[in-house]
């Protein structure tokens, strides 16, 4: 609702007058959309005219039905022969020609009574909501144009009396908009709304509220979607059309002064409504979270339940055979003599049938049990797994090993509605090997060895850093001559990569049967696994095949390495393939020794070069340890580093004897490159598409600054992420000076 305590008065021209009104109160009355929907559909109710069908649709005819007897419907029917329409139906809703079902009558209950407190409080609740410009602007009205919500025009406009003035008016106050959107809106009308007068549809556009009509009604009646109606006779279909509120009204600076009397205050009575006042706001305070959190009603309201009681699920024992086990032990007692009875039983009538056809007799269960007993007993001190419980043929063996084939690594057993599975994972991967001929790849596969992908780059991309001069010496004070080292460093560095694949496999197996007699001298006896469960040879809960002949328990590994469970195959599955890309960044560095002489130093303060003399005398170069002192920031650096900034001018002996040369081979795995623009971690394959590693030169470079830098100080930096191989080489060699310059490439 408006909570503005003034409202400017604008001209016809959208000038400001300079006058105010005081915001009526009926704007801060409360919102009910529920209550302007309930009158809104009543109240239109009220403008319908009766309709029906005719009295004697359907029963113009001669009709009569035939009874019962000829096997057909007791509807009436036509009457009379020679046609087709004599024995049809008639007069019923289902048939054709009949009338329909309920008739339409004129004297149904068209109109409804609204109560009148009902209809004062949602026309009070769409003036409301006329002054919120959130609600006009969700109603679909354009008004970002307006200067003003509600908008307050002085009383010449209701002396309009042509159109073309009202035409000026919306389009200075910047309403034009809804009126455009009005004329976009034209459309055909669907259905049978065409036929009857009401051929065409569009939107609704502002309402014009005045005081007296002194032209004002003519002057805006031609301009589409344009309303008018005086603010003593406000109606809920104007200025809620659909039951929505928040439509875009234009008020007359006379007709909003009128409001405060027509509806009065919450204390003062309305002047032309008798005993009426505006409606009480439901809530005082609107923040609903604000009042739950008070401490008046926390205060009051009980503490939360914390505690959760959770029901424990009750199984049944004459289906789960832990549950029977845990209230009878000696159920499993009962099973076993079961299973031994139920053998015995079969045992006699197999005998039977072979003493009639002269077979030779079957092998008596008994005498196989007498057999296992006889068994050597394990000998002392031998740990025997304890057996704590038995489980249903559902249950699973977890974590268990086995040696099916010579590939197999992780055996599981999964339950299933058929039985417990054995899933076992092994790795299935190619090797393959890279041979250059003639400048082509090609590839060779070797069955069984993790794939490599090797991508070297060409020898002419070698990369040959520029020399770098570095030293240590002692400066004689008198000669100038050097007895450290100089060296030039050559840097050539190779890329590679190595990819490698990995297809994990899943097999799965399934128990198909179990031996109950092994290393018997009598036939194999197989039984199905729940058989082998109840008769206690398998216990799957700890993963142990019980071997009546020893009469010890042994792995289920191991008993089905030894053929004691018999396994079938079933289905054979492959995961998703890992791909692991490891970068290769070799390092070959080069450095050439030979002796210089220092000739000058540069004084940082005057930026002056200064002779060996000078120098030394300013402390700038020390005869002692062979350092350069710089006296702006008052760092000492090694001579080798002031000859890199160019701080020192030396004399190389190009000619001496004694030149060292020595070659460093250094070997970097790759394992991440880091990128600075994203800051994340990148493959090294990845890195190259993204041009972050050039492959030919293998340097880095920087997605943050653009700056380019070798691969050696960015592994030192630690934008490359690799570990140094234990394979790296240092070999040197002496001999005379060769005169070489350091070499740089690109």
């Amino acid at each position: 609702m408006a909570a503005r305590p003034m409202v400017s008065v604008f001209t016809e021209k959208t000038e400001e007058t300079g006058t105010t009104v005081q915001l009526p109160a009926v704007f801060r009355a409360p919102v009910r959309p529920d209550i302007v929907r309930f009158i809104h559909t009543n109240v239109r109710k009220n403008t319908r005219q009766p309709y029906a069908v005719s009295k004697k649709a359907g029963h113009q005819t001669s009709a009569e039905s035939w009874g019962t007897g000829r096997a057909v419907a007791r509807i009436p029917r036509v009457r009379g022969g020679g046609t087709h329409r004599s024995g049809q139906g008639a007069f019923g809703n289902m048939c054709r020609g009949g009338r329909m079902f309920a008739p339409t009558k004129t004297w149904r209950r068209w109109h409804r009574k609204v109560n009148t407190a009902q209809k004062r409080y949602a026309i009070t609740s769409c003036i409301a909501a006329t002054g919120v410009p959130a609600l006009v602007m969700a109603k679909g009205h354009r008004i970002e144009g307006i200067p003003e919500v509600p908008l307050v025009v002085s009383d010449k406009v209701e002396e309009f009396k042509k159109t073309k003035e009202a035409v000026t008016l919306l389009r200075k106050s910047g309403a034009w908009a809804d009126i455009d959107k009005v004329y976009k809106s034209k459309a055909l009308r669907a259905g049978r709304g065409k036929m009857r007068n009401r051929r065409r549809t569009q939107r609704l556009g502002p309402l014009i509220i005045y005081n007296k009509n002194n032209g004002v009604v003519k002057a805006f009646r031609n301009i589409p979607g344009v309303d008018t109606i005086p603010v003593s006779r406000l109606n809920i279909l104007k200025l809620a059309p659909g039951g929505h509120v928040g439509r875009f009204c234009i008020w007359t600076e006379s007709a909003f002064k009128q409001l405060d009397a027509l509806y009065g205050t919450w204390t003062t009575p309305s002047q032309m409504k008798k005993n009426f006042n505006l409606p009480q706001q439901i809530m005082s305070n609107s923040d609903l979270g604000r009042l739950l959190k008070s401490d008046e009603i926390q205060n009051a309201i009980r503490q939360p339940k914390r505690q959760r009681g959770r029901r424990i699920l009750k199984k049944n024992p004459l289906k789960n055979t832990a549950i029977m086990l845990r209230l009878n032990p000696y159920a499993d007692v009962t099973r076993r003599t079961a299973i031994l009875e139920g053998r015995m039983g079969a045992y006699k009538r197999q005998a039977k049938i072979a003493e009639r056809r002269g077979l030779p007799a079957p092998e008596n269960p008994k005498r196989k049990q007498a057999v296992s007993k006889k068994a050597k007993p394990a000998k002392k001190g031998a740990a025997v797994p304890k057996k704590d419980k038995l489980v249903d043929g559902e249950s699973a063996l977890r974590n268990s090993r086995t040696k099916l084939t010579s590939e197999t690594v992780s055996g599981q057993l999964i339950p299933s509605s058929s039985g417990p599975w054995i899933q076992q994972s092994r790795s299935a991967s190619d090797e393959t090997s890279l041979i250059k001929d003639d400048g082509k790849a090609l590839y060779h596969t070797t069955p069984g060895a993790p794939t490599q992908q090797i991508k070297r780059t060409p020898d002419s991309a070698e990369n040959e850093s520029s020399g770098k001069l570095v030293s240590t010496a002692s400066v004689d004070s008198s000669s100038g001559s050097s007895t450290g080292i100089e060296y030039s460093r050559t840097q050539m560095t190779e890329t590679e990569e190595i990819i490698e694949t990995e297809v994990e496999e899943t097999v799965t197996m399934m128990i198909v049967g179990v031996v109950t007699n092994p290393d018997s001298q009598w036939d194999e006896e197989v039984v199905s696994m729940q058989e082998a469960v109840a008769a206690g040879i398998l216990d799957l809960a700890q993963g142990l095949y019980y071997n009546s002949t020893t009469g010890q328990y042994v792995s289920m590994v191991d008993a089905m390495n030894k053929g004691y469970v018999k396994m079938g195959h079933a289905k054979v599955s492959k995961s998703e393939e890992k791909v692991n890309s490891v970068g290769i960044i070799t390092i070959r560095t080069t450095r050439e020794t030979m002796p210089y002489t220092v000739q000058g130093a540069m004084d940082t303060n005057s930026g002056k070069m200064l002779d060996r003399q000078k120098a030394i005398s300013k402390g700038i170069l020390n005869t002692v340890d062979g350092t350069y002192l710089d006296l702006r920031s008052g760092t000492k650096m090694l001579m080798g580093d002031a000859v890199d900034k160019e701080l020192v001018e030396v004399e190389f002996d190009m000619n001496a004897e004694g030149t060292i040369h020595e070659e460093v081979l250094k070997t970097y795995s790759v394992h991440a490159v880091y990128d600075r623009k994203k800051r994340r971690n990148l493959k090294f394959h990845e890195a190259v598409a993204e041009g972050i590693i050039d492959q030919g030169t293998g340097d880095y470079v920087d997605t943050s600054s653009g700056e380019t830098m070798s691969a050696e100080t960015a592994i030192n930096k630690g934008y490359i992420k690799a570990t140094l191989n234990k394979d790296s080489k240092e070999k040197s060699t002496s001999g005379a000076g060769s005169g070489a310059t350091p070499k740089t490439s690109a």
